[in-house]
């Protein structure tokens, strides 16, 4: 089906079609990779997409507290402390207490997660020369700056005025059912 070019109306204003939306296209293409990325890594390691990622960082990163990795990779607390330990349930994390601060934990290879990284980088370089064949170096440069860009603005961004909280008016229990 060949995607609509005129503006639809919704609610008296003008929208633009989501063919042509950056977060549609954003939300859209996140999606395919992720899927993508899920079965292979789930398949060639028996490890998904979060811990994939988690290994990269390391990787680049090297020893690191958990809080800065969840950081890095814009998840929350709880969702990074079930990254680490699916690592350290496999034998690739070791997790030790930061000596600066006992309140956080420090997050490192052992000897298999380093051969894991290894073998993670090989497959998702080699996945990402596939994806990105479609474009020029100077192409994929300009891409990424923006993403970069666009990624450090999307973190500065407040609600427009006039949105309505989803919580107003909503009671405890109706909160404790979500």
């Amino acid at each position: 089906m060949k995607p609509s070019s005129r503006l639809a109306t919704v609610q008296g204003v003008e929208a633009i079609p989501y063919q042509s939306r950056i977060a549609y296209l954003l939300g859209a293409i996140s999606n395919i990779i992720n899927a993508g990325g899920s079965r292979l890594f789930r398949r060639a390691f028996g490890i998904g997409l979060g811990e994939v990622r988690l290994v990269y960082v390391i990787g680049y990163e090297g020893p690191l507290t958990a809080r800065r990795a969840s950081q890095i990779i814009g998840i929350d607390k709880g969702a990074m402390s079930r990254t680490v330990a699916a690592l350290q349930r496999g034998g690739y994390l070791q997790v030790t207490i930061d000596p600066a601060d006992a309140r956080q934990r420090v997050i490192q290879f052992t000897p298999s997660g380093k051969k894991l990284h290894q073998r993670v980088m090989a497959l998702a370089l080699e996945r990402e020369r596939q994806m990105y064949a479609t474009f020029s170096a100077h192409e994929l440069e300009t891409l990424s700056r923006l993403l970069q860009r666009f990624r450090a603005h999307i973190a500065t961004l407040r609600p427009p005025k006039g949105a309505v909280s989803p919580a107003v008016g909503v009671t405890k229990r109706q909160k404790a059912r979500r």
